[in-house]
């Protein structure tokens, strides 16, 4: 997941569903420690999960957006707020 690099994306929480119901959560943050990487992306692992059921992006001003039924091994990019997924 590639969110933009602005202040709406700052703690945004993305979290994906597994078809079996398991959620994997993550924070948008940056400057965490001397030296770390700086980027805005989010990479999920799944293990043996073959499918997803959705995607759920919440910003810091909550909103959400949603992607339903997103294909594994693909980069989703939110870099720009007008995307239609």
């Amino acid at each position: 997941m590639r969110l933009a690099n602005n202040a709406r994306s700052l703690n945004a929480i993305v979290t994906v569903t597994t078809v079996s119901g398991v959620k994997l959560t993550k924070q948008l943050m940056t400057s965490q420690g001397l030296g770390s990487d700086q980027t805005r992306e989010l990479i999920f692992g799944f293990g043996q999960a073959t499918d997803i059921a959705n995607i759920s992006v919440t910003y810091q001003n909550g909103e959400q957006r949603i992607i339903e039924n997103p294909a594994i091994r693909q980069t989703y990019d939110l870099s720009n707020p007008e995307t239609t997924l």
